[in-house]
């Protein structure tokens, strides 16, 4: 898909590449509060998806980059080590390229900041994803009157700077906490057929699970899809993160459901941080000291 809008008041062009996730509704709104604020500041800007480059993001980000032009601002998200080829490519054309919503790995973000200029065209921002997943885990516990919790965590990719740190939260918060046993950590792959898979064949081998944690509203509704199946989602705690509406409608039918959210709106500081910068307001360390870490919050079912 293709968003595009024009003001021929504009010289460069804010550029959105996001995901192409079937049943992902977290892109959705990222794209909305993208093109929301963009409108807001006067902006021009067009929105791409990776739909028909699915299978390699990066590819699109490319594709994308090089119909580009000079001074142009590329706001994409950051996965593996390819990534040193479209940070220097960028760089070569002037544009400046802009990470949110995942973090650059360490490793990676040294070479890319070892380029020549990296520093005037390469930024990144990202949410705090540990404390959405411990905000999640302590709000699950709240809801339960049980002294002792059986746990079972489905989380993303492994490998993913999101994924990592919000299963890394989870487990912080079990090691502290003597009243719940952890059955199991499960890659569900952001998938909602696989979180169902995995909720049926950890529920026939524990039988007696009293939460599920899930590292998005997606595989949540996946898990609750097949308790439902079994009778038991009265029984269960099930929480996920990214506010996805599909997951949020629920939750009128249970009273043991919980999502946090919220971050999709960082794109929007994100955008206004680099407007400051185009506009010679801020300058480049300034927006790399800037920390844009989006509240994350909660709703769960009454």
């Amino acid at each position: 898909m293709v968003l595009v809008f024009g003001s021929s008041l504009a010289f460069a062009k804010n550029i959105l590449v996001y995901p192409y996730l079937s049943g992902h509704e977290f892109w959705d709104l990222v794209k909305s509060e993208f093109v929301k604020v963009n409108q807001e500041l006067g902006l021009d800007y067009e929105a791409f998806d990776s739909k028909n480059n699915r299978f390699n993001y990066h590819r699109k980000v490319l594709e994308v980059l090089r119909s580009s032009k000079k001074g142009d601002s590329l706001y994409v998200i950051c996965q593996g080590d390819s990534f040193l080829s479209i940070a220097k490519e960028a760089i070569d054309k002037e544009i400046k390229l802009v990470v949110f919503n995942t973090k650059i790995e360490d490793e990676l973000r040294d070479r890319i900041y070892n380029l020549p200029n990296a520093s005037k065209y390469i930024f990144s921002f990202y949410p705090d994803d540990y404390h959405a997943a411990r905000l999640l885990i302590e709000q699950m516990v709240r809801m339960s009157n049980k002294r002792e919790l059986k746990l079972l965590v489905i989380n993303g990719k492994k490998n993913s700077s999101v994924a990592d740190l919000r299963e890394q939260a989870v487990l912080d918060y079990v090691r502290k906490n003597e009243n719940i046993k952890l059955l199991q950590v499960a890659p569900g792959l952001w998938d909602k057929e696989v979180a169902n898979d995995i909720f049926l064949i950890a529920q026939s081998r524990y039988r007696d699970i009293d939460m599920v944690w899930t590292a998005s509203d997606l595989m949540a509704l996946g898990v609750l899809e097949a308790a439902e199946k079994l009778k038991i989602s009265d029984k269960l705690i099930i929480g996920g993160i990214d506010w996805t509406s599909s997951f949020l409608k629920k939750f009128s039918s249970s009273n043991k459901l919980i999502s946090v959210g919220g971050h999709y709106k960082e794109i929007g500081d994100v955008i206004r941080t680099i407007n400051l910068y185009n506009l010679k307001k801020i300058s480049a360390e300034e927006v790399r000291n800037k920390k844009i870490f989006k509240k994350f919050d909660f709703k769960k079912s009454n």
